[in-house]
């Protein structure tokens, strides 16, 4: 599915990946552990193509999509979406405003866009919020809603970089439980960032740990 095939970079006179490989099974729960600063946000990014590596080469379907400094195909081509940390839900949009976001640039028809917002929203249990304010919400319905967001173009590839590191141990849980729900129920392929091994446990089909 994805192979991150000798990634060699270097940030701020700083070698965050030297000669690195990695490949990813379709359908698969990856987590991707270590410490702060140990790069992997920039694994994530570089899979989305929103950076690229000095060197290396990254095959997404037998594709290559970056080849050393030289992005190949675009983020919005790489049916890839990311759940950043800081959610950067749009606050002076409402619930259905920021779910239907991808998809308004996308111009997909109105009536299919609505469909897909409320069957998303039933999806991670908050039916009725459409209309809701994004000020209004909890962080965990925030976290939802984020998801949604992402989910709401079908991407074969979801990267989630450390979505759940703000809340409670019980939004955690329930959260995770979630998360693995709806990869199992729509057969994506899952990258996800954390630093908690329980987290990590509870998640992964897979564990892959990078050392600072």
């Amino acid at each position: 599915m994805i192979t991150l095939r000798n990634i060699t970079l270097t940030r701020d006179h700083k070698t965050v990946f030297d000669r690195f490989d990695l490949h990813i099974e379709t359908g698969e729960r990856l987590v991707i552990r270590g410490e702060s600063g140990s790069g992997k946000t920039t694994l994530l990014r570089l899979i989305a193509g929103f950076i690229a590596p000095g060197k290396g080469e990254i095959i997404m379907e037998r594709k290559t999509v970056t080849r050393d400094s030289s992005i190949l195909v675009p983020p919005d081509r790489r049916n890839v979406s990311m759940l950043f940390q800081d959610l950067a839900l749009w606050p002076h949009l409402d619930v259905k405003g920021n779910i239907e976001f991808g998809m308004r640039i996308r111009k997909m028809d109105r009536t299919e866009r609505e469909a897909k917002v409320k069957s998303l929203l039933k999806m991670v249990g908050l039916e009725q919020y459409e209309a809701r304010r994004i000020d209004t919400l909890s962080g965990g319905e925030q976290q939802r809603i984020a998801l949604a967001r992402a989910l709401a173009l079908s991407p074969k590839v979801l990267l989630m970089d450390e979505p759940l590191s703000s809340l409670d141990s019980e939004r955690n849980r329930m959260l995770r439980k979630e998360i693995v729900r709806l990869q199992e129920t729509l057969g994506f392929t899952l990258v996800y960032v954390t630093h908690n091994r329980e987290e990590a446990r509870k998640i992964a089909t897979r564990e892959v740990e990078i050392k600072s």
